[in-house]
């Protein structure tokens, strides 16, 4: 499709995303408005692996849907960080535990609809607790264990699930 955009303009900056409004004329020449998300940097998600096709997630609660939700941990990437420095980081930031191997699964855009922000997905093996969490004030996480056939049976209604879960989980299932 051959567009053009004669209009952008910058509605909200609030720390990690624009919210931003172009004026596009696609191919037919008809003129459009789009609302984006512009991200200030791509983020990382990890999948610590544990024996026998276990996985150590997290439950941590989201604001805007007001539950807490299972996912993996993970974060964004520093500026002068690469997607594999960042892993390391938010695993032991968020678990406390270090791997002795990150393998570097496709990474994926979750919300191309409306948003650029890219997210690199690590599986991480060989995990051992080094130390406690170290958690951002406005992180509230706890740390949950699961089989991969527990997640077939996991309550959604009661925690949903992070979109990043599944794809991580859907990759690292290629692998096997």
């Amino acid at each position: 499709m051959t567009e053009k955009t004669p209009k952008k303009q910058r509605l909200l900056y609030e720390g990690f995303f624009d919210v931003k409004e172009d004026t596009f004329v696609d191919a037919q020449g008809k003129e459009h408005l789009y609302c984006s998300l512009i991200a200030k940097a791509d983020g990382v998600v990890i999948l610590p692996e544990l024996a026998h096709h276990s996985f150590l997630l997290i439950l941590e609660y989201r604001y805007p849907i007001h539950k807490k939700v299972l996912s993996c941990p993970g974060g964004r990437i520093d500026p002068q960080e690469t997607p594999l420095q960042a892993a390391q980081r938010e695993l032991l930031e968020e678990t406390g535990y270090e791997a002795k191997e990150f393998l570097s699964l496709p990474a994926y855009y979750p919300f191309p609809s409306a948003s650029n922000q890219k997210i690199h997905l690590f599986l991480a093996r060989g995990l051992k607790k080094t130390s406690q969490p170290k958690l951002d004030p406005l992180e509230s996480i706890s740390l949950k264990t699961l089989h991969f056939k527990e997640l077939l049976d996991w309550d959604y209604e009661k925690h949903p699930i992070d979109s990043v879960l599944p794809a991580a989980l859907f990759y690292a299932e290629l692998l096997r």
